[in-house]
């Protein structure tokens, strides 16, 4: 994974192209056709005349590779949630999310007028106790692998905990999509194209009739300009890669856990590997020292992540070797001693 930074190239281990498709050949193909044949704007919302049939092919895919009867594709996954969650909860129903939620999931829940109640990081027992005492509709929101920390939330004992209480549960897949393959049980599954889809855009999953819903309740939907095709359509084509190449995943979460070996570390949930180390000057530190070595790991500080908490936010790719992530385990070894 190259990057050029002040005319210099460095080695990327903290973008989310995770399997390597932004700069895949077949995906700009794609793209560049899609751009000959429909042009290189919607033109307008998708609800007026930015409608490309390529938005009806791209949901169809969505929904077959979540296992759910119907998608909708948004400008982005910061507008999937901001508009999906007010459209389907309000004032008198309750909101119950994990506090390392997405912010974009925590503006949606805000935007709704439901009560939020904030539960511990994966934390069943918190959960369940304010779930005990919710009214109205529940709506249950976690991530499904943390983008901070890159841990895998309890969707099992969450669906169960749904169940319990005549809740629905949504899931934020951003991270998850094309590198962790766990069975998702969730009603409703929403995520980014613009990560290991090496495109652009946002999605949500569920039943038909919650999508059609969305249709004209998502404000985020309805009032803005639809996705460009050139995106569409390399957003099919690396959806198309992913299904047929799982090998691509495999490879990055290899990696992932090759760098966790080198570095005495627990095995890891995905190929988000965070390096905490506390203080924001130190984190910065650190990754001067390995942008100085020729690799780009930038540093995560406040308010992203809590004080005392600055990390390195580790991503790895299956377009990285074996040689990329031995060199970035030894340099950061230098510079951590």
């Amino acid at each position: 994974m190259q990057a050029r930074r002040h005319s210099r190239d460095f080695i990327s281990f903290c973008d989310n192209d995770y399997l390597s498709l932004a700069f895949d050949p077949r995906v700009i193909a794609a793209a560049t056709k899609a751009a000959r044949e429909w042009g290189c704007g919607a033109g307008a919302s998708r609800l007026v005349t930015g409608d490309c049939p390529l938005n009806g092919k791209l949901e169809t895919r969505l929904a077959e590779m979540k296992g759910l009867p119907a998608a909708r594709v948004f400008g982005s996954g910061y507008l999937a949630n901001v508009g999906t969650i007010p459209a389907l909860i309000g004032r008198g129903d309750t909101i119950l999310m994990d506090e390392l939620s997405h912010a974009c999931m925590h503006a949606g829940a805000r935007l709704s007028g439901a009560e939020i109640r904030i539960f511990r990081h994966n934390d069943l027992d918190h959960a369940r106790a304010l779930a005990g005492t919710a009214h109205g509709q529940i709506l249950v929101l976690t991530e499904t692998v943390f983008s901070m920390d890159g841990d895998l939330a309890p969707l099992e004992a969450l669906a169960a905990l749904c169940e319990e209480h005549e809740a629905w549960l949504m899931t934020d897949d951003a991270h998850g999509l094309g590198v962790v393959t766990d069975d998702n049980p969730a009603h409703l599954q929403m995520g980014t194209l613009s990560k290991a889809a090496g495109a652009y855009g946002g999605y949500v999953c569920g039943p038909a009739p919650v999508i059609d819903l969305l249709t004209s309740r998502a404000r985020s939907l309805v009032y803005t300009t639809g996705l460009p095709p050139p995106v569409l359509a390399a957003a099919i084509k690396a959806l198309e890669i992913m299904q047929a190449e799982p090998e691509l995943g495999l490879r990055a979460r290899g990696h992932a856990k090759r760098f966790c070996s080198l570095m005495g570390l627990p095995e890891p949930s995905s190929v988000i590997v965070p390096m905490i180390l506390g203080a924001e000057a130190h984190a910065m530190s650190i990754s001067a020292e390995l942008e100085a070595a020729g690799y780009l790991v930038t540093a995560i500080r406040p308010p992203t992540v809590p004080e005392g908490t600055s990390r390195l936010r580790i991503t790895f790719s299956a377009g990285h070797s074996e040689a990329h992530v031995e060199g970035l385990a030894d340099a950061l070894k230098r510079a951590l001693a």
